[in-house]
């Protein structure tokens, strides 16, 4: 998060956020993101154990960039 400022231009190309409206709601979704992805990986890690999460996590770190590149 520290780089964020730094890549406002990379993400408003990205998200053809032109527009005010558009540029506020993608700045607004990302703490939004946060409240739930937090309490959620609470609860999972509590459910399947850390050392599945961290499988998953590795998994999605390796694949979801590819998948991003395809759907383009």
């Amino acid at each position: 998060m520290a780089s964020w400022a730094s890549r406002i231009p990379d993400f408003k190309d990205v998200f053809a956020a032109n527009y005010a409206f558009y540029w506020g709601l993608i700045l607004f979704m990302i703490p939004v993101g946060k409240f739930v992805a937090i309490p959620l990986a609470g609860y999972l890690v509590s459910k399947l154990g850390s050392r599945s999460m961290v499988q998953v996590s590795i998994l999605g770190i390796r694949f979801i960039p590819a998948l991003c590149r395809t759907g383009s």
